[in-house]
């Protein structure tokens, strides 16, 4: 049986829904609230798009770490970015980035344990 970073990957993937979820109800509520809509229609659709872009790359690159834990470093610098890059588009409400960070960090910082041959070099 392979280990797997599953505590950074369950904290990219709540980081990922609150980002997307977020960044919607964030982009709309300026869009909906505005009396100018011509102007701020930029804005939120740049905020939107950001949503999306950083929640779906947090939720891959979740996904691949568990999925490739060989891997582990990379997904978990990609998780890292694309939550700090989150703060553009509100960044989960300020709880999907903080979850991001901490998983991308686990991820890069996770190891798979001992092998059989380094067991044999402890001495008792």
């Amino acid at each position: 049986m392979v280990e797997r970073p599953s505590a950074s990957f369950a904290l990219l993937l709540a980081s990922g829904i609150l980002i997307l979820f977020s960044g919607i109800l964030i982009s709309g509520f300026i869009y909906g609230m505005s009396p100018y809509r011509t102007r701020t229609s930029e804005t939120t659709s740049l905020m939107f798009l950001d949503a999306i872009i950083c929640s779906i790359a947090v939720l891959i690159s979740g996904i691949l770490l568990f999925a490739l834990p060989k891997y582990h470093v990379i997904f978990g610098v990609l998780g890292f970015i694309f939550s700090v890059l989150s703060i553009f588009s509100g960044g989960g409400l300020g709880m999907g980035m903080v979850l991001g960070i901490i998983g991308g960090a686990c991820g890069i910082d996770w190891k798979s344990g001992y092998s059989p041959t380094s067991l044999r070099y402890l001495h008792f």
